[in-house]
C-alpha cells in the first residue's frame, strides 16, 4: 500500500509597496523572491487615462528598495517592479499606485473642474484630468446625491483618477448633487451644488453652478483606504502572454 505526498507549492510574491512620499519621490521596496532573480526592472507613470509610455530603470538589490526621483508634486503614479530570471525572462510582476505628497496646508481650490455625466437610473462623475502640475494637490474627489422630493440620499468618494458611478437611482427622477475635492490631509474644498436629472439622453456638462446652501451629509475620509493599490500579476516561466 503506497501513500502520496501532498506537495505544497509556494507561488513567488515581491510584496511590493511603497514606503515613503515626499512632493517629486517615491520610494519603494520589496522582499527576497523563492526563486533567485537576477535583477528587477522598476517602471513608473502617472496614473492618468491615456496611454504614456513609463520611466523604467534596473535594480539589483536583494532584497529590493529603489527611490524613484523627479517625480511631479501632488499625483498619483502607477509604480511597476518586475523580477527577471538569469534567462532575462520576468516570472512575476507587481505594482502599486501612490500619491506624491504637496505638503500644502491649505484646502484644494474650489476651482477644480469636475465632469458630469447621467443617463436613464445614473449619475457619474469624474475629476478633470490634470496633465499638469496639480497646484492645489486634490487627492481625491467627493459625490453626494439627494432627492428631491424623496429621503434617497448618499455620499461616495474617489481618488482623483478613478469614476464614480451612482446606479439603480430613479428613472426621470431630479436629484440635488454636492461635489467637493480633498487634499490627502483631509481638507476639503467648498462645495458645489447643482440639479440634475435622471433619464432622457446621457450628457456631459462642467460643473459651474455655485455653492447654494445644500448640506452636506457626513462623510468620514480615511487616507489609507485607497492610498496605495496593489497589483499583482504572474505566470509561468515560458509562457508569452499574461
Amino acid at each position: 500500500m503506497s501513500k502520496c505526498t501532498e506537495l505544497s507549492v509556494t507561488t513567488p510574491k515581491l510584496n511590493l509597496k511603497a514606503v515613503n512620499a515626499t512632493k517629486d519621490s517615491l520610494t519603494v521596496s520589496w522582499d527576497v523572491t523563492p526563486d533567485p532573480a537576477s535583477r528587477f526592472r522598476v517602471c513608473w507613470k502617472l496614473k492618468v487615462r491615456g496611454g504614456f509610455p513609463p520611466d523604467c530603470t534596473n535594480a539589483t538589490e536583494l532584497p529590493g528598495e529603489h527611490v524613484i526621483q523627479g517625480l511631479s508634486p501632488c499625483q498619483w503614479y502607477t509604480v511597476t517592479v518586475e523580477a527577471w530570471d538569469e534567462d532575462s525572462d520576468p516570472f512575476i510582476t507587481e505594482e502599486v499606485v501612490y500619491f506624491t505628497d504637496g505638503g500644502n496646508s491649505e484646502p484644494p481650490g474650489d476651482d477644480e473642474s469636475l465632469i458630469l455625466g447621467s443617463g436613464s437610473d445614473m449619475i457619474g462623475a469624474s475629476w478633470r484630468e490634470r496633465w499638469e502640475h496639480n497646484g492645489t494637490c486634490v487627492y481625491s474627489f467627493t459625490v453626494c446625491w439627494k432627492k428631491t422630493d424623496g429621503p434617497e440620499e448618499g455620499c461616495r468618494e474617489r481618488p482623483a483618477y478613478q469614476e464614480i458611478i451612482i446606479n439603480d437611482l430613479g428613472y426621470c427622477t431630479n436629484y440635488t448633487v454636492t461635489t467637493y475635492t480633498s487634499s490627502i490631509e483631509g481638507l476639503k474644498s467648498t462645495n458645489k451644488t447643482w440639479s440634475k436629472s435622471t433619464g432622457g439622453h446621457a450628457d456631459q456638462i462642467q460643473v459651474v453652478i455655485p455653492h447654494c446652501g445644500f448640506a452636506v451629509p457626513s462623510f468620514v475620509s480615511s487616507k489609507s483606504s485607497f492610498r496605495a493599490t496593489v497589483v499583482i500579476r504572474r505566470r509561468s516561466r515560458g509562457s508569452r502572454g499574461w
